[in-house]
């Protein structure tokens, strides 16, 4: 399925290539939502069979009048849009199953990038919501079993 191969779900609208029939019905999400091509991409990979090509032929040009201003909200919008599919998006189990381990994983995601900037709050908070999803819980669980060791740990720039 479409859901799994990719640490980062490909969604460039403008970069893809659909099949008519897949996208009738498929309509992107009204209301301006952050992330809304990955809202209507992750639409159309319920749908059937996806085919990717491998190499990077596109590339994501980042300024300062883009829609995001920082690494962290495009996360978030991300976030926001993989557990809205997981609410209103018709899924078959496996769909499902799939799309649970991507929301624990960009939770773990999230923890990790404040764990290592020495953020604790915050990367409770997202450890603590990625033990809620499955495949996960054992990361979550060593993470926050570390936090205390933080003020040992040497500082590193954000991660994801």
């Amino acid at each position: 399925t479409a859901l799994a191969p990719f640490a980062e779900l490909p969604c460039w609208i403008q970069a893809t290539v659909h099949r008519k029939a897949v996208l009738d019905g498929v309509r992107p999400k009204p209301g301006g939502m952050a992330a809304e091509d990955l809202y209507f991409q992750m639409q159309v990979y319920t749908r059937g069979r996806a085919a990717f090509i491998e190499d990077p032929l596109v590339e994501v040009r980042r300024h300062g009048a883009n829609s995001y201003s920082s690494s962290d909200q495009v996360r978030e919008g991300v976030l926001a849009v993989v557990q809205q599919v997981e609410r209103e998006v018709s899924l078959t189990p496996a769909q499902r199953f799939l799309l649970r381990r991507r929301i624990g994983a960009e939770f773990c995601r999230r923890g990790y990038r404040y764990f290592w900037v020495h953020d604790a709050r915050r990367a409770t908070r997202y450890y603590v919501q990625a033990l809620r999803w499955p495949g996960t819980r054992y990361s979550a669980l060593k993470h926050l079993a570390a936090l205390p060791l933080l003020p040992l740990l040497p500082r590193r720039e954000p991660v994801y």
